[in-house]
């Protein structure tokens, strides 16, 4: 049985990875089904309240089915249950397979694409080096999650306790993943993963401190991560910032303005421009579609003609600001209802004051868990992501388990440090 629960969580995970995000939704919602008829549904109570925010807006976009193609509005369902599904997935696998085993299927997931991206871009250096970022997006993809996530549970103590390591070679595994996955990241040249990675560290810089007062060695922390950070984002590229192809948006390319003249301009400033197009088509509902918006299916309207990835374009499905493609979808209420689900998850993971049992998890992992979740919104949809965030999201499921729990562990040994 464990055997088969930790092979349906690596398949999910690496199907993400490969970009099969609908097998992926397909093999977690029969796993749910079939656990939830058999057994009911308890294993959800530890982020039930969550789940039922994020599932919420999904009653106000069914609406849309009346007035919009039927395809475009079972997309949106699609979408819009991805955070539900995902988050549900990862409290089932932490009530069934067990947390350290969670964690362990997440690092070797981890291994297995970094390992993946490294290897495609040596065997295509020269051409990785010739290439543009954009172009190197196209060829390589940008970087997992997955990576990013390794290298988290591995700066994270209470993470890395729950790992409950039982032989040296976990803990040399665990490091060569970490190395592996820190060069996949910068191969990947990815300025999302870059600056979570980033804020990660310099919270764990400031939990440092404010438990220890070692300021020398958080200030070296935080000069290193800044240098990292610059390097990140130097590497990303300056002549590829503001491309619809870019790999993450500085913040110039996401605000939005209404002074774009020309399609350069457009172009330029994508992110922000479909921002504003999406506030206009807000702006022209009535009344009632402000507060329960335009339901599934509706599209935003652009201001003429467009080419978007090779296809001509007047109007666009989906956003790269989660907000707003929120807020189109199912209006102020649905908005509401969204930062209430994110407001929620970051109590469903946050520790309980008086309930530890046994070893801690990290208010400053379920802060950033969270923040990830927020960030992400305003660039590359959040948790309506296609399928870049669906590791993060079954980590928060594993995580609001870790905190239900009362921080009980199968181990209680220190955890080891990475570098020893």
């Amino acid at each position: 049985m464990a055997h088969s629960l930790a092979m349906a969580l690596l398949g999910t995970l690496l199907l993400s990875y490969w970009g099969l995000p609908g097998p992926a939704w397909l093999l977690m919602s029969l796993a749910l089904s079939a656990y939830a008829v058999t057994h009911g549904v308890a294993f959800v109570r530890p982020a039930r309240s969550s789940i039922l925010l994020f599932a919420a807006p999904i009653g106000f976009g069914f609406a849309g089915f009346a007035s919009h193609p039927l395809g475009d509005a079972a997309k949106d369902v699609w979408y819009f249950s991805k955070p539900v599904v995902e988050i549900a997935f990862g409290l089932l696998m932490a009530a069934k397979l067990g947390v350290r085993r969670c964690l362990w299927v997440m690092i070797g997931a981890a291994a297995i694409v970094s390992l993946d991206y490294v290897v495609r871009v040596l065997l295509l250096l020269p051409e990785y080096l010739a290439n543009s970022v954009g172009a190197n997006r196209t060829l390589f993809g940008t970087g997992s999650f997955l990576s990013l996530l390794a290298c988290v549970i591995a700066l994270d103590p209470d993470l890395r306790r729950r790992l409950a390591f039982e032989a040296p070679l976990q803990v040399w595994a665990l490091r060569v993943t970490v190395i592996v996955s820190l060069v996949a990241l910068g191969l990947s040249r990815s300025r999302t993963l870059g600056v979570l990675l980033t804020l990660f560290v310099l919270l764990r810089a400031v939990r440092v401190v404010s438990r220890s007062g070692s300021a020398r060695f958080a200030s070296s922390l935080g000069l290193l991560t800044a240098g990292v950070l610059t390097l990140t984002l130097s590497w990303s590229g300056v002549a590829e910032i503001g491309s619809p192809e870019s790999v993450l948006t500085p913040p110039e390319e996401v605000v939005v303005s209404d002074e774009y003249l020309t399609d350069t301009d457009v172009n330029t400033h994508w992110r922000g421009f479909e921002s504003l197009m999406a506030l206009l088509q807000y702006g022209s509902f009535g009344a009632t579609q402000k507060v329960v918006g335009g339901g599934f299916g509706q599209k935003v309207e652009l201001d003429k003609m467009r080419e978007l990835a090779g296809e001509q374009f007047d109007a666009i499905p989906v956003l790269h600001n989660g907000f707003l493609y929120v807020l189109v979808k199912t209006g102020l209420a649905g908005e509401l209802l969204f930062v209430a689900a994110l407001a929620s998850l970051l109590r469903a993971l946050s520790p309980r004051r008086g309930e530890v049992t046994g070893p801690r998890v990290s208010a400053t992992t379920a802060f950033w868990l969270v923040a990830a979740l927020a960030l992400t919104s305003m660039v590359i949809s959040g948790p309506y992501n296609k399928s870049e965030l669906l590791p993060l999201l079954i980590l928060c499921g594993v995580y609001a388990s870790m905190t239900a729990a009362g921080g009980q562990s199968p181990s209680t040994s220190p955890a080891p440090v990475i570098g020893a």
